[in-house]
């Protein structure tokens, strides 16, 4: 597994039936850092707004 392709996105799984006929992809275009990044964000506002 690519860890930087974890952490930043764009991450894309293939799989391939024995038989060759059935194609499975998965695919994520986020990553977790900037998932993190965006709920930092939110959560910062949330408590300037409170506090």
């Amino acid at each position: 597994m690519n860890w930087k392709k974890v952490l930043f996105g764009d991450l894309e799984c293939t799989k391939i039936s024995k038989d060759g006929k059935v194609k499975t992809t998965v695919r994520f275009e986020g990553g977790l850092l900037p998932a993190l990044l965006v709920i930092g964000l939110f959560g910062l506002v949330i408590w300037l707004v409170v506090k």
